[in-house]
């Protein structure tokens, strides 16, 4: 052991197990079906540089029929204010009669993360957890040192609007975060 050695800060992280992983369960809060507010039970302390991974992402619906029929509800769109999501976006630009862009929400899901919807036909009626995300972990970001107390964003369709009808309907995501070495 070196003098060196001595000064080295043990961190957070150990030897064996240089991930850790957060999951949010999340359901819509009053009026607002899209805001997401939540403090983590216990600080989460990101020692290192690290990349961010989407491992599973599951929800909880109440009454299918009423929201997978649509295009624009053929994807979730997740915003982690904590996370700094750099994705580039492109799409057809319409135009009106006289010319001018007519705007199709491309702003809404760029630097968000967007997940493909597994969802079942219009024709199911029943109550239903359906897991989105669950056969390989996906890159999100990266992520410098930090503590994070709280999770903050939104999550929405692929319009912006709501996909989440009532109190009851939920998601639960779960992120791995993987040290670089």
């Amino acid at each position: 052991m070196s003098t060196f050695d001595i000064y080295q800060n043990s961190n957070y992280n150990f030897d064996r197990t240089p991930k850790k992983t957060l999951l949010l369960r999340w359901s819509p809060d009053g009026t607002d079906r899209q805001k997401i507010d939540l403090s983590l039970t216990e600080h989460l302390k990101i020692d290192s540089l690290s990349d961010v991974y989407l491992d599973n992402f599951t929800t909880y619906h109440s009454n299918a029929s009423d929201i997978f029929y649509t295009p624009e509800a053929s994807a979730f769109v997740l915003n982690i204010n904590e996370f700094d999501i750099r994705q580039n976006v492109a799409g057809k630009i319409n135009y009106d009669s006289s010319g001018n862009a007519i705007s199709d929400n491309m702003n809404h899901i760029f630097n968000n993360i967007v997940i493909p919807s597994d969802a079942l036909s219009r024709t199911t009626n029943a109550s239903y957890t359906r897991s989105h995300k669950s056969k390989k972990m996906n890159y999100i970001c990266s992520i410098n040192p930090t503590t994070i107390s709280k999770i903050t964003g939104k999550v929405s369709d692929l319009d912006g609007q709501d996909i989440f009808n009532n109190a009851s309907e939920m998601f639960l995501a779960e992120f791995v975060f993987v040290a670089r070495k």
